[in-house]
């Protein structure tokens, strides 16, 4: 009777002792995939912040444009006048010297 406890009590400490290894090796686990996740969290963050960054740029680049394109609006009728100027006085260049050409004629 005495070995049947004595191996009964060898059984059940065998099993605490598989018990005791399986939990420590479950919290290793825990703790490593804690690491893990903080790192992720971490890197996480920084592309958000990254991104945030990215956004404001966007953003100034937008109102950049919209002050460009309200400045072109208010040159561009102003410019087409001066085209058309500019035009009109080079016409002139090439006509002027062909009625001269034909006032020497005459």
């Amino acid at each position: 009777e005495l070995v049947r406890m004595h191996d009964g009590l060898r059984a059940e400490r065998q099993k605490r002792v598989e018990a005791e290894a399986v939990e420590t090796s479950l919290r290793q686990e825990i703790a490593r995939l804690g690491e893990v996740y903080r790192a992720v969290v971490a890197k996480s963050n920084a592309g958000a912040e990254k991104v945030k960054e990215q956004a404001e740029k966007i953003r100034e680049i937008q109102r950049q444009n919209s002050s460009l394109t309200i400045m072109l609006s208010e040159i561009q009728p102003r410019l087409t006048v001066l085209e058309q100027d500019v035009f009109s006085s080079s016409k002139l260049d090439v006509e002027l010297p062909a009625s001269l050409a034909s006032a020497d004629r005459k």
